[in-house]
């Protein structure tokens, strides 16, 4: 698949839906709190990090103000709802180190070395590919400090 993502190569806006409408529940954080998942990850204020599978952004914002105005957030999907969704709620909080990309995470574009750690949440589909950008260190290759993708 290229980088050039098209409407008929993702799963349908009524699924995108429903996944919005569940993780933009202001009780969901109770339950399944981000800054918890993404500090136990591993991020860290001034890293730069790949989020695979962005989706709506429940992640991407918490991770952002993690990793602070030093860090920066490099959100990737392949759903086109999912990278305005994400633009948009960047937007509305005044976040500047958030960086969405339309492609699919083993062809992000990004330069060799470029992020010091890679997480996804919640695509347990995608455990293959995951494996497929971390073995070969492919989009997601490791900086300096050798840290790893949490699945």
């Amino acid at each position: 698949m290229s980088n050039e993502i098209k409407e008929r190569h993702h799963h349908s806006n009524f699924a995108f839906w429903i996944i919005s409408v569940m993780h933009d529940n202001p009780l969901l954080p109770i339950f399944r709190n981000p800054y918890k998942l993404l500090e136990a990850a591993g991020l860290k204020p001034g890293q730069k990090v790949l989020e695979v599978g962005c989706g709506p952004g429940f992640f991407t914002i918490p991770a952002a103000k993690i990793v602070g105005k030093e860090g920066t957030i490099y959100a990737v999907d392949v759903h086109p709802l999912a990278i305005k969704k994400v633009q948009k709620k960047v937007e509305k909080e005044g976040i500047k180190n958030v960086t969405p990309i339309l492609a699919n995470a083993s062809n992000t574009g990004l330069p060799d070395r470029s992020v010091d750690l890679a997480f996804l949440f919640g695509l347990f589909c995608s455990f293959k590919a995951a494996t497929r950008v971390q073995i070969p260190l492919g989009a997601a290759k490791y900086g300096e400090s050798g840290k790893v993708m949490s699945i």
